[in-house]
Order: C-alpha cells, then sequence, then structure tokens
C-alpha cells in the first residue's frame, strides 16, 4: 500500500499508510545465490483512534522573555496556554504592536534554546522588524544545553514537535496574519520540517506503536518561507548502517545511540523516509510552504 516501504535487508515493513484499504494479499519474496521463497501476507488498514500530541514544556524554564502582551494573550486562549510558561522569545510588550511583515519563528538546535537566537532577534530589529513579528521558542522542554544527553530530545518526539506546531499557530492567529515565516537551525530544521507536514509522530526513539500520537493535517498553507540551517534532512552520515551510532568514534557529537534510531537521523530511517515522502532514492516530499 502507498505510504508503506520494506526494507530489502531486514525485512521490516514500516511507513504510513496514506488511506484506508480493505485487505489484501502480498507476496513477499528473500532470495539468495543458492535459493527462493516466498511468504503471503494480509494487510489492512483501517482508521487508528489516535491521541493527541500535547506540547509538553518545563514547569522552570532558563529564560521566559515573551512580550508581556503576547503571554497574557496565550493565557487567555486555552489551546495555547501552556505556551506562556515555555522558555520564548519575542511578542509584544504592551499590546501598540501591529505586524506588517510576515513574523518570524526562529528555531534552535538540539543543544541550544530560544534565548540562544537573541542575536537573530537583534539583528532583524535592526533591519526594521518589530517585536511582535519576531518570536523564538525553546522545544525541548528546558533550553538546557545539558539535554542533548536526555533521549527525549536525541530524536523527534511528538510532544516537543507539538510545542513547535502551537506556537507556530498562535503566531499566526497572535498579529492576525495568514502567513508565518519559519527560520530553523541544525535539528530544529527536521523538527519544523514535521511539526508543518502534521499526520502521525511517536513519542519514543523505537517508534513503538504504544507512543503513537497525531499532530493534525498540515500547516504547508500558514507558512510562506521556510529556510533550514544545516539540518539533516537526509540524514546523519556517522549514524552505522545499523540502528545505532558509533559512540566511540563520534564522541565529540555528544549524542546518544536514539539519534540514529528509527525515529532520529539514520539515512533512510522511517521518520525521515515519511518526512521526505519516500526513501532518499524515490521523494516526493509534501510541501512545507
Amino acid at each position: 500500500p502507498k505510504g508503506l516501504y520494506i526494507d530489502n535487508s531486514t525485512g521490516i515493513i514500516f511507513g504510513t499508510p496514506v488511506k484506508k484499504q480493505k485487505a489484501a494479499d502480498y507476496r513477499v519474496t528473500v532470495s539468495n545465490n543458492i535459493s527462493s521463497m516466498y511468504e503471503t501476507i494480509t494487510i489492512e488498514i483501517g482508521t487508528p483512534e489516535l491521541s493527541v500530541c500535547n506540547g509538553q514544556v518545563a514547569a522552570r524554564p532558563v529564560s521566559n522573555e515573551w512580550g508581556s502582551n503576547f503571554q497574557v494573550w496565550l493565557l487567555r486562549h486555552p489551546e495555547f496556554a501552556y505556551l506562556a510558561d515555555a522558555d520564548g522569545l519575542g511578542g509584544d510588550d504592551i499590546g501598540f504592536c501591529i505586524a506588517i511583515r510576515n513574523p518570524i519563528l526562529f528555531l534552535h538546535g538540539r543543544d541550544a534554546s530560544a534565548y540562544s537566537l537573541t542575536w537573530a532577534y537583534n539583528y532583524f530589529i535592526e533591519k526594521g522588524y518589530s517585536s511582535c513579528e519576531l518570536y523564538a521558542i525553546t522545544w525541548t522542554s528546558s533550553g538546557n544545553p545539558r539535554d542533548r544527553q536526555i533521549k527525549n530530545y536525541n530524536h523527534h518526539r511528538g510532544t516537543q514537535t507539538a510545542i513547535i506546531r502551537d506556537t507556530l499557530q498562535a503566531i499566526k492567529k497572535y498579529t492576525g496574519l495568514n502567513k508565518v515565516d519559519v527560520v530553523a537551525w541544525s535539528m530544529g530544521v527536521t523538527m519544523g520540517m514535521k511539526a508543518i507536514q502534521g499526520g502521525i509522530a511517536y513519542n519514543d526513539a523505537d517508534r513503538g506503536p504504544e507512543s503513537i500520537c497525531s499532530l493534525g493535517t498540515s500547516l504547508h498553507e500558514s507558512v510562506d518561507v521556510f529556510l533550514g540551517v544545516v539540518g539533516l534532512p537526509r540524514g546523519w552520515p556517522p549514524c552505522k548502517t545499523g540502528s545505532t551510532i558509533d559512540l566511540d568514534k563520534n564522541k565529540k557529537y555528544d549524542y546518544t545511540e536514539d539519534a540514529c534510531g528509527p525515529n532520529g537521523f539514520k539515512v533512510n530511517s522511517p521518520f525521515l523516509i515519511d518526512l521526505n515522502g519516500g526513501p532518499l532514492n524515490n521523494m516526493n516530499p509534501k510541501p512545507l510552504a
């Protein structure tokens, strides 16, 4: 079925079906230089009942630099209220700012935070942007660079992806504009891509069925420009061909094994195949903007 793939070396079937399908038989053949054999499997695709990916932010953020007017606005909108306690940057302070340009959402990398993008915020202020046109959000739970040691932030966790998605929608609604621009760095690139793409996400590194949640429909019509800087949308070469990284040879990168798991940066991992619309030799990605 469309959206499902089979690993030619392991025989594992993975991916996300794009539509329902009645039960149908498929022949899977395994062969080598000596012989071959096959097995018939039956696949039926229904409509699962999925929980919503709910964003989770730190109870004690490193810093909270939301403009006070924007923060109050978040608190008054239940669907975005939890973001008022997030480690964020930007938004109007006194309520007199009117966004004219597309607002920009900055997304940091894995071992950074919203506060680390203050330089980008200040640069655009110098170029004439206003505070209500510039935002950044910490999509890890604390914004602490040491979080790179925590497994939850070495793969594309659904609850953290939802933070980005909710922030984008909040900015759009707060400013009253139809489009938001996104500028992302490092792992923020693939996190941002998935937040816009929507669909099914996972909360564990192995993409187990018990960790599935739904992000919702695509937000690409809400995004005008998506700029990714030093991201890894096609995978990270130091990942081994297996499911884990050679930690001894790549200690300087300070990644845990989950970085190269099914929900991480292994080339042609299930996450990246879903993100890119197929394996790298057959990509048909969905639009981001």
